[in-house]
């Protein structure tokens, strides 16, 4: 006997309308399970929503780089709901054991390993506001299973020998409307040669402030070609900068010294996320070359008695972190006289060349 689903749906396939279970045919292909490549998607909310609630617009996954998955649900409920999204990457030989799922469980950019989504109207539509993330390093055939939790459908994983068959499998999937599953689709091309995480970190600073920070790609004797990248997934939670991302798309360099992506953002104390980077080397390779993700705390002008006079004190000019690129003369410099911008780097991650 089948019902109509209750709470919020995640669809095995575009004719999925919540009738239990599902007999509409592939249950392995759900299009609420967006692979979004190697981009973060500015406004998940607009471009996975409503809008585009009737198409199936995940992208194909990149292997060696890191990817973003968003996850959407529509609230069959009959008033507003919430719930918790989790999102596992599972190779063909884990299919039949979900206690192995969890070993596979993707997180976020926060280190998060749900995402929390909220409907505020009956038939809504809501998208992960963040992204998982995961970094394929196996061709080996996978999918990504989702599930939701609510507060009137837990949603559990099942214990290992319930499911011993592909085809009690697909009957669990299909019974299960709050439950998604979709085949990877795995495409080896532009593999950079390196790739490394930066910790962006303001939990120490003082809660309850905002604070002004450089941040950006400094390189140094790379052949103009050669491209760099860099991307988070969590946007900044609050103030002037709410919203935006920490993301530079594939750029490649012109020049053999300088900066890319390099911008000022207000980010709140609290805010911590992994940036991804990446270099993409263009023969010949230089001597000596290096790459350098770095954020700098930008001090601003403070009273001579304020509380934080000491951090002033154990300020110097931007220009003399020895960042490349990151000179005197560099036009973002320019917000004070003769470029003395006073400032503290909250760190760097560095790529050197032997």
């Amino acid at each position: 006997m089948s019902t109509k689903w209750n709470d919020i749906l995640i669809r095995k396939a575009l004719n999925d309308t919540g009738i239990t279970p599902y007999t509409g045919g592939t249950w392995t292909n759900s299009p609420d399970i967006i692979p979004n490549g190697i981009s973060v998607e500015p406004h998940p909310q607009q471009a996975f929503g409503a809008k585009t609630y009737n198409a199936d617009v995940g992208k194909p996954t990149i292997f060696m780089q890191q990817n973003y998955f968003y996850v959407r649900g529509k609230n069959l409920s009959s008033g507003a709901d919430s719930g918790k999204i989790y999102l596992y990457y599972c190779p063909q030989n884990l299919f039949l054991f979900p206690s192995l799922w969890s070993k596979n469980q993707l997180k976020t950019s926060s280190n998060q390993d749900y995402v929390q989504v909220v409907a505020n109207d009956v038939n809504e539509v809501t998208v992960t506001p963040e992204p998982f993330t995961f970094l394929p390093t196996s061709e080996i055939h996978s999918c990504l299973i989702t599930r939701i939790s609510t507060a009137n459908h837990p949603n559990p994983l099942p214990p290992d020998g319930e499911i011993s068959t592909m085809a009690q499998l697909a009957s669990y999937i299909a019974s299960h409307p709050n439950m998604g599953w979709r085949n990877v689709t795995l495409v080896n091309k532009g593999i950079p040669t390196y790739t490394d995480h930066f910790t962006l970190d303001t939990t120490s600073l003082r809660p309850g402030t905002e604070y002004q920070f450089l941040i950006g790609l400094s390189y140094k004797g790379l052949t103009p070609g050669s491209i760099l990248a860099f991307s988070s997934g969590t946007p900044i939670p609050s103030g002037p900068d709410k919203g935006r991302i920490i993301q530079l798309p594939p750029t490649p360099v012109d020049q053999s010294d300088g900066s890319l992506g390099t911008s000022y953002l207000t980010i709140p104390a609290g805010f911590k996320t992994s940036v991804s980077f990446t270099y993409t080397a263009k023969p010949p390779i230089q001597q000596d070359w290096s790459v350098q993700f770095f954020a700098i705390y930008v001090l601003p002008h403070i009273a001579s008695n304020s509380d934080e006079h000491t951090v002033h004190d154990l300020a110097i000019p931007v220009h003399e972190h020895g960042i490349p690129g990151l000179d005197i003369h560099h036009p973002l410099l320019r917000l004070a006289s003769n470029g003395i911008v006073p400032s503290i780097k909250l760190g760097d991650v560095s790529l050197i060349g032997q």
